[in-house]
């Protein structure tokens, strides 16, 4: 639906159906043709869904699935070298296509330094913005997984389950509460650029959320919409409604000094 009232929107025209909306300055959306419009005298520009680009970002040394690595929630953790050129073949890729309205990042460094490559991507400010970090995993975040798993072997045990949406790490962000936080960071920026193209620079989880939340899964489903580092995830939101458009692109990393394989360019959404 929001795909084909972006498309309509491009070619906006008298004779245009009743069900394309538009927004009217009583800040409520009506109906081309409907007797309210008509009767309202109101005349307002057609608006399309905004485009939100998610990307996720570089490599860090604690990606891979590595007991000993720390579990990553609010952790500030670097680039790895790796990350960093995947950070570079990323903004290469995205100065080929049109220019950002703005850029919104989380402020964690992971995400921040990507974001920071990707600024001339856009014609506005690079904002960062806490709400798009990654959950907060409480007392644990930082150890090594390796020593979560020994000291909360419950806790473990019940998150890999991925069935309680109050499921949380000791001190941190339950599921329900992190999915809450990651739509009312799309809906906010989607509103602030109504027709427009944001890139969101930020997080594995986040994504996960967001694209989960679209395709109806329990917030617990944490693992079902990962990304990989550096990828592209496509969206149209209008209002609380999203579309998925692509989900984890990654052919722009495709790179022998990276060790990658071939990567379609438009991944389908994951089952799940």
């Amino acid at each position: 639906m929001l795909r084909a009232l972006a498309k309509a929107a491009d070619t906006a025209a008298p004779h245009m159906e009743d069900r394309l909306f538009i927004m009217a300055s009583s800040n409520r959306h009506l109906y081309i043709g409907s007797p309210e419009l008509k009767s309202s005298g109101i005349t307002a520009p057609l608006v399309q869904p905004t485009r939100l680009v998610l990307i996720r970002h570089g490599h860090i040394d604690a990606n891979g699935g590595d007991l000993h690595a720390p579990m990553a929630g609010w952790t500030d953790l670097a680039l790895s070298a790796r990350g960093r050129l995947e950070s570079q073949m990323l903004r290469q890729h995205l100065m080929r296509g049109p220019l950002f309205d703005a850029i919104y990042s989380s402020p964690l460094s992971r995400a921040a330094d990507t974001a920071r490559l990707l600024a001339d991507c856009a014609v506005g400010p690079l904002r960062f913005c806490p709400i798009l970090k990654e959950i907060n995993c409480g007392e644990v975040d930082g150890l090594p997984l390796s020593e979560v798993q020994r000291r909360f072997p419950e806790h473990w045990r019940e998150n890999r389950r991925q069935v309680r949406e109050d499921f949380r790490w000791p001190g941190g962000e339950n599921y329900r509460e992190f999915r809450d936080r990651c739509i009312a960071a799309v809906q906010t920026i989607a509103a602030r650029h109504p027709s427009g193209r944001v890139g969101l620079v930020t997080h594995a989880g986040v994504v996960s959320q967001i694209v989960g939340f679209i395709k109806g899964l329990s917030p617990a489903c944490w693992e079902a919409f990962r990304p990989g580092n550096a990828s592209i995830s496509e969206l149209l939101w209008q209002g609380s409604e999203g579309e998925i458009i692509s989900f984890d692109c990654r052919a722009h990393l495709t790179a022998p000094a990276l060790g990658l394989v071939d990567f379609t360019a438009s991944m389908q959404p994951r089952a799940g």
